[in-house]
C-alpha cells in the first residue's frame, strides 16, 4: 500500500483545494523513447509505490501536510477535540463570519450545522500487492467511508467541524 494523494481544504494554509501528488523513487526501463504523454501515464502508474517523497518550493505546505498525516495517522477513529480552531484557514474563517455576521447576529439560531465551518481531506492509497489489506487503517478510519477500486483506495474525510454556539 502506497499514498497516490491528499487533498486538504480550509486547513491551516489551504483555503481553497490543494491537491499533494507524491512521487515514486524509480521508472520502468526503456521509458526514454516515450512520448511526453505515455511518460505522464508511466509516472502516475508508479507514484509513491515504495517510497513517498514531497517536493515543493518554499512555504507551499510541505510540512503542513506532513504534519497532517502524521495527525490523521496517530489518531484513533471517533476521537473528539482531534482538531482546534486555530487548525481552521483563517481567511476562511474571516469569509465565513462577514457572511454570517456583519451585518447582524440575529440569524444565529437560522444557522444549521451544515453551514457551520469544516475541514475537509482526502487520502488516495494505491495497493500494490495482493496482500495489501484495508484492515491495517482499523484503528483510524469508518470502514463505510471508503471508496475501492481494483487499485486503489480513495478515503474521504469530509465536513469537519469543531465549532459549536450556545444562545445566551
Amino acid at each position: 500500500m502506497y499514498l497516490k494523494s491528499l487533498s486538504i481544504r480550509n486547513y491551516r494554509k489551504f483555503h481553497d483545494e490543494e491537491t499533494f501528488e507524491f512521487a515514486h523513487s524509480s521508472w520502468e526501463q526503456g521509458i526514454e523513447g516515450k512520448k511526453d504523454d505515455e511518460k505522464e501515464k508511466l509516472t502516475e502508474k508508479y507514484i509513491s509505490q515504495s517510497t513517498s517523497l514531497l517536493v515543493g518550493k518554499n512555504n507551499a505546505g510541505k510540512s503542513t501536510a506532513i504534519g497532517l498525516l502524521n495527525r490523521l495517522q496517530s489518531t484513533k477513529c471517533g476521537n473528539k477535540g482531534v482538531f482546534k480552531c486555530n487548525d481552521f484557514n483563517l481567511n476562511y474563517l474571516h469569509e465565513w463570519y462577514n457572511e454570517h455576521f456583519v451585518e447582524s447576529s440575529d440569524n444565529i439560531d437560522e444557522i444549521s450545522p451544515e453551514d457551520l465551518p469544516f475541514m475537509q481531506f482526502e487520502l488516495k492509497v494505491g495497493i500494490d500487492d495482493g496482500n495489501d489489506i484495508i484492515s491495517s487503517f482499523k484503528d483510524i478510519l469508518v470502514i463505510s467511508g471508503l471508496k475501492k477500486s481494483k487499485q486503489s483506495i480513495t478515503v474521504r474525510i469530509e465536513k469537519i467541524g469543531i465549532m459549536s454556539y450556545q444562545k445566551w
